[in-house]
Formats: C-alpha cells, structure tokens, sequence
C-alpha cells in the first residue's frame, strides 16, 4: 500500500481518539481488518488475522477507550447528527465515509414493539474496507465458463466475501455488462453524496441502505440490469427474493454467511435455493490461509469443479 493510500485510510479514521490513531500509525494499514473497542478494557485489532493488543505510542501501557469515549466516537463517526444514523443505528451498525462499517452494541430504545435506535454504547467493531484488484479474477472466470451465471458466495464473517464482491462488481461491469448494485449497508460502494469511493466499475447502478425486497423490485423496472449484485441473503425474505429475481431473466450474484456448503444444507430457509438449482456456481471462502481464500468451487448439483 502507498504512503498516500495509508494516509488516506487514516484520515477516514479521525473520528478516533488520538492516542488511538498514533498507535494504528505504526501498522501496515494494508493488513488491518478490524478494531475492537470495548469500554474500559483493552483495545485489540484484527490484523494479518490474529488479534493484537493495542500500545501506547511509549508500548508501555494497553490503550484502554472509557465508555464516554466510546460515545463521543459514534458522535464524531455521525458528525454529530445521531439522528441521521438512526435507522442504522436500529440494525446495530453505521456505515461512514469511504465504506468503514461500526458495528455497535448498546442499549436498544424501543417505539413500542419496533427498535428505533440505540443508547449507552458498550462496544465498538470498526471493520477497514479494502480494494484488492484481481482477487476476484478466479470467481470471475468461473462465473463466465457458467451457463447458470447465478452465483453464492458462501463465507464466514472476515474471510473477504465483501471484497471478493467489490472486486467481482468492478470486472462484471467492466465488462460491458449493466449491473444493479443493492449494497444494504453502503459497505460495497462506500457512497458519498450519490457518488462511488471505491471501484465497482464503470457500468453500475447503485440502490443504498433499502431493503432487497424493494431494491431488487424496484430495480428490475427502472434500470433493466443484466446482473444484480447484492450482500448477505440475510433471511427467508431475502431468500425469497433471490428466487423471485432469478425467474424474471436477471442473473444474480449474492452473499451468505456460513461455514460450508454443508452448513448451508442444514438451515432449512435454503432447501429452496438448493431443490431449485437458482445458483450455478458456488464460491466457498475461508481465512484459513488468509482472507479471500478459495475452499472449493461447486457447480448446481454441488460437485466441485477446477477453475
């Protein structure tokens, strides 16, 4: 990564109190995956895939965040308009500038049976978005040498299935196909002020933070996608969806968190997907030899392939 590129990142991360920013200084921020920060207890990172324990700049003393620095963070990290981030905050998360995710736990504030935000933060994790060019060039290749261009990537959480998604866009659309990107959660585009931070190609439409059921719909007649490209099918709703798209002449590529195809199997909201053979192509990831990689590729009937 360029002295400019980490820079860059740093700048997105100002929001952080300063002893915090001096100690991530000393990182490759290239390889910094995630910040933990728990009030009153030490603040560990994700980086190269194992968890370290963050120093002071003298490396004398673990940085500890106060849960009054935990709340002046999400303040600064909203710009100090909580409000705006309400919605999100309902779903456990805000997503900022240049595709950074916080996830954020805390006191739920209820309006009547419905979640409307969140209070009292207890705890932080900030996961660093990266732009890895090419990492999806197998995915790629297999996707095309696919008569059923639907597509599950099937990945535990951290082992790059967002990047390998970002990656994927890019080539798809470069490509000269048209693509509906519905990225819920603002974490594949990073759009600010209805433009892209980060590269999903040159022939993509972008539907941010709305629900896939309304996206995909309202996608689908509006701007005609070739492919819709979306993250985690998080429920049987989004199940649904996947299905509905794959029927009207749209190839979808989408997302799930799970461990194996195995795992997918056992959870019965996916035995319609399965039976249905909606997916040609299968892309399971691990972290085992870091993040992005490739377990095996399965075709519909769920036999590996070589690619």
């Amino acid at each position: 990564m360029s002295i400019a590129a980490k820079i860059n990142i740093l700048d997105k991360l100002k929001f952080l109190p300063s002893v915090l920013l001096l100690a991530l200084q000393k990182l490759d921020i290239a390889h910094l995956q995630e910040i933990r920060i728990r009030g009153n207890k030490p603040v560990r990172v994700l980086y190269q895939n194992n968890f370290i324990v963050l120093l002071t700049p003298c490396k004398t003393q673990k940085i500890i965040i106060t849960s009054e620095q935990i709340a002046q963070i999400v303040l600064r990290a909203a710009e100090f308009s909580i409000y705006a981030f309400n919605n999100q905050l309902s779903c456990g998360y805000i997503t900022i500038q240049g595709g950074i995710r916080i996830g954020v736990a805390g006191e739920l504030v209820y309006e009547g049976h419905i979640v409307k935000t969140q209070k009292n933060f207890t705890s932080l994790v900030i996961r660093i978005p990266h732009e890895i060019y090419g990492c999806a060039n197998r995915a790629y290749k297999c996707i095309q040498n696919s008569k059923n261009k639907n597509t599950l990537i099937i990945s535990p959480p951290g082992a790059g299935k967002t990047t390998l998604l970002r990656d994927l866009t890019r080539q798809i659309s470069n490509a000269g196909n048209n693509i509906l990107l519905v990225d819920e959660r603002n974490e594949i585009a990073a759009c600010l002020d209805g433009i892209a931070r980060l590269d999903i190609g040159d022939n993509t439409d972008i539907i941010n933070n709305a629900q896939k059921d309304y996206a995909f719909s309202f996608g689908i007649r509006s701007l005609r996608p070739d492919y819709i490209i979306t993250d985690e099918l998080a429920n049987e709703q989004d199940i649904k969806t996947a299905i509905y798209v794959s029927k009207c002449g749209v190839k979808i590529i989408a997302s799930v968190h799970a461990d194996s195809i195995f795992d997918l199997k056992n959870r019965e909201e996916f035995n319609g997907i399965l039976e249905q053979k909606i997916f040609g192509r299968y892309i399971i990831l691990s972290s085992k030899n870091g993040a992005g990689t490739f377990e095996a590729i399965l075709d519909e009937d769920l036999r590996g392939i070589t690619i």
